[in-house]
């Protein structure tokens, strides 16, 4: 997205911003192995752009789960000072 500035103008394009690309390779990387293939991105590539209520939701889902996560560890990281502090 910093690097190439024809993705980036495609990316705007669709209305997809900066801070939402760690979201939306969260959800492409649906086998969950760090990498998302050309071809994965390509076949997606079609739902972003109409807003497909598919992709749409599993961005939503993906972002919540994303918070859900941050909340827990610092629920657990706060817990665990106050439990040093006692």
């Amino acid at each position: 997205y910093d690097q190439l500035d024809s993705f980036r103008k495609l990316m705007k394009q669709m209305d997809i911003k900066r801070d939402e690309m760690e979201t939306i390779f969260n959800v492409l990387d649906s086998d969950n192995s760090g990498e998302v293939s050309y071809l994965e991105f390509c076949s997606n590539l079609g739902g972003f752009q109409k807003r497909d209520p598919v992709i749409m939701h599993s961005i939503v889902h993906c972002a919540v789960m994303e918070v859900r996560k941050l909340i827990k560890d610092e629920v657990l990281e706060a817990m665990h000072q106050h439990h040093e502090e006692v």
